[in-house]
């Protein structure tokens, strides 16, 4: 799950920018991918602070097939395409 702040430059960036790698791209396709959008100072937003325990945005989140959240695998800051599938590789070890 990706959690965006459309306000954010950091999260325009990772999602023009990092989520079009190609290697990201073909490998996203074994995903199912979710792209969340929050505001500040708003119920939704409050709650996936909380849930979520965002300290900042944009913030990456992995789930295994029974919606478990693996938290040693959360990308809290921007990162190049690259990583993302690094840790996409390494989630997949795990299922």
């Amino acid at each position: 799950m990706h959690i965006f702040a459309p306000w954010s430059a950091y999260c325009s960036y990772l999602y023009k920018h990092s989520f079009s790698h190609p290697e990201l791209v073909k490998e996203s396709r074994r995903f199912v991918m979710v792209r969340q959008t929050y505001e500040q100072d708003t119920p939704v937003g409050e709650h996936l602070i909380r849930e979520y325990n965002m300290v900042s945005s944009p913030a990456i989140h992995f789930f295994d097939r029974q919606g478990r959240l693996h938290k040693n695998f959360k990308i809290g800051y921007l990162v190049k395409g690259k990583v993302i599938l690094k840790r996409m590789w390494a989630v997949q070890k795990l299922l």
